[in-house]
């Protein structure tokens, strides 16, 4: 079976002399052992492709079983006769003004809605420190660039390869800020 299209005589017995076989003891030994491994591979093989698929069967078993739950209850309450069905809902509680119940009820309320809000609140703001996180990184992005080009037109300067279109005002290094405005007027001059 694990040895393919091939034939025990054709591997191990030469046409000219069929009944001699070198080593016959350590042949049939590899043989038998190749049929047992190669037996034991491929049902593992096998079987860990079905166990990979286990989990997603099981997703879907859950809605399914969820769904069917959902159907047997509705098929259930339209069997029901108008009578039954009456009785079997639950009708609201009536609470008076002012009683104790209605007061614990408008404060469990109102403890509730605090506590969406501040959810909300501190989605709104777990969003906005990401969004200014990222607006930071690509300010440092920027800057970078900007300093290394500071850094390329200063030694390009001293070289004195670019000393004719540089303007002046960037031969004299006054500050970084000022040097990167400088650079960005130069280099949208430039660009033009």
């Amino acid at each position: 079976m694990m040895i393919g299209e091939f034939e025990f005589e054709s591997i191990f017995y030469s046409e000219t002399d069929p009944h001699n076989l070198a080593y016959p003891g350590i042949t049939f030994a590899f043989f038998i052992g190749f049929l047992i491994v190669m037996s034991i591979i491929i049902v593992n093989l096998l079987v860990g492709l079905a166990v990979d698929d286990i989990k997603a069967v099981q997703d879907q078993a859950e809605l399914k079983r969820l769904a069917m739950t959902v159907e047997q209850v509705l098929d259930v309450e339209r069997m029901l006769p108008m009578v039954l069905y009456k009785k079997s809902m639950i009708e609201p509680v009536k609470l008076k003004k002012g009683s104790a119940h209605q007061l614990a009820l408008a404060e469990f309320h109102k403890e509730m809605a605090e506590k969406v809000l501040e959810k909300d609140k501190g989605k709104k703001l777990e969003a906005k420190v990401f969004d200014n996180g990222q607006e930071l990184s690509e300010m440092k992005n920027i800057l970078s660039t900007l300093s290394l080009k500071i850094d390329t037109l200063a030694s390009n300067t001293r070289s004195g390869s670019q000393t004719s279109t540089m303007p002046t005002s960037l031969k004299q290094r006054s500050n970084r800020n000022d040097e990167a405005d400088q650079i960005l007027e130069f280099l949208s001059v430039n660009s033009k």
